[in-house]
């Protein structure tokens, strides 16, 4: 699954709560009916961040791609 969109319409605020970095003020955020309040944080590891702006380092490409995996 991916969320995207334009600018503004709360790709990152999704983010946020499905990360629990703040709470929503009403209602609940469930993934597979589960309410995440009630989930340790393991289902964390199956989530990636693509950001829209990219970030590479000084260095090689090869250099760049070690950084993530040595």
């Amino acid at each position: 699954m991916a969320i995207v969109g334009r600018s503004g319409i709360g790709k990152s605020t999704i983010l946020n709560l499905i990360f629990r970095l703040y709470d929503p003020i009403d209602g609940t955020i469930e993934i597979d009916g589960q309410n995440i309040k009630n989930l340790n944080f393991d289902f964390r590891k199956e989530i990636t961040i693509v950001s829209q702006t990219p970030y590479i380092f000084n260095g090689s490409v090869m250099e760049n791609l070690k950084y993530g995996n040595p």
